[in-house]
Order: C-alpha cells, then structure tokens, then sequence
C-alpha cells in the first residue's frame, strides 16, 4: 500500500494517482453528502483508491467500499484502500453485484455512460438512494440524462465543492 499524504491543501490540486483535484474542501463536501444518505457508500471505478482511502481516513464511521477492474498481472491498480475493502471485475462492463446494497454510489471521473444505466438498470430500487458524480463539468450532461431516466430526479450541484473550477461533485437522490 502507498501512504497517504498527509495533509491535503486548501486548494485544489492534483495528486499521482487521482485524476481529479483533491482538497481538504472537497473531503469537507462529501462528508456532508454523504451524512444525508446514511448506509453505504460504494466507489464504482476507484482507481488506486486514493480518495476513496482518504476519506475513509478523514470521516468517521464511514462505511466505504469500492470496485475496480482486475487486471491479469495482479489484484488491479488499487495502491490506497485496504484490500478487504476492494472489490473486483472481470471488464470494464461487468458488474459488481454487491452494489444493490449500497446506499450511494461514488463514481469519480466515470468514463462510459453506458456503465452507469447497465448499474442503474441492474439494481435501482434496491438499497440505493443517492449517486454522486465527481468530473469535468463538460461532461457532466451525458451522465444527467441517464440518470434522471431512472428514478432519481432530484439533481444538484454541490457549490464550492473543492474542486478545481472545470470539475463539479454532482449529486442525484430519490424524491
């Protein structure tokens, strides 16, 4: 496992590993999405788990899981969440099938929409109640309009998210 930094900024900047920006804001900002859905959280597409692992540093009690793509030379790219806390796919359209039970889904930087609507189609109307959506702004619509056909339409914008000011934490919830 790599370490953690150990302090994160004010600022919003980039670390290796982690595609988008990080900062004490943005840990800030999800904490208080995430205390509005109590249950689960699931990470689908954590890559090595650097924000995953930061906020599971950072908020207490939180209960964060995530799921990423097994690659054939090892475990996969996971390099910050404890493993007993990953989960594995075969391929970038398999499903984990844990994710029913997850109260909110974390997608960071999600690259296909069609993942989104296979999960959404698979297990909405189990125990999920929220989605947020970390990435660029730019990109955000094409994942909105799969998610308000599904059965979540109340959709907002966390406001000065900590991010950097082309990328938005995006959040759907169940009316």
């Amino acid at each position: 496992m790599s370490e953690l930094p150990k302090h994160l900024p004010d600022e919003p900047s980039f670390h290796a590993g982690c595609c988008h920006s990080l900062s004490k804001q943005l840990i800030t900002s999800l904490d208080h999405v995430f205390s509005h859905t109590p249950g689960s959280v699931l990470s689908i597409g954590s890559g090595a788990g650097l924000l995953e692992a930061l906020l599971l540093a950072n908020i207490d009690a939180l209960n964060i899981q995530a799921v990423e793509i097994q690659d054939s030379k090892s475990l996969g790219i996971n390099r910050y969440m404890p493993e007993d806390l990953m989960h594995y796919v075969g391929g970038t359209y398999d499903l984990f099938p844990g994710a029913g039970t997850a109260a909110t889904w974390l997608l960071v930087y999600p690259r296909d929409p069609r993942l989104v609507a296979k999960y959404l189609e698979h297990f909405q109307g189990g125990s999920l109640r929220q989605i947020v959506c970390i990435c660029p702004r730019s990109e955000w619509q094409r994942f909105e309009d799969i998610v308000r056909d599904s059965s979540f339409k109340e959709i907002t914008e966390v406001e000065d998210s900590g991010l950097q000011a082309y990328e938005g934490t995006f959040v759907a919830r169940l009316p």
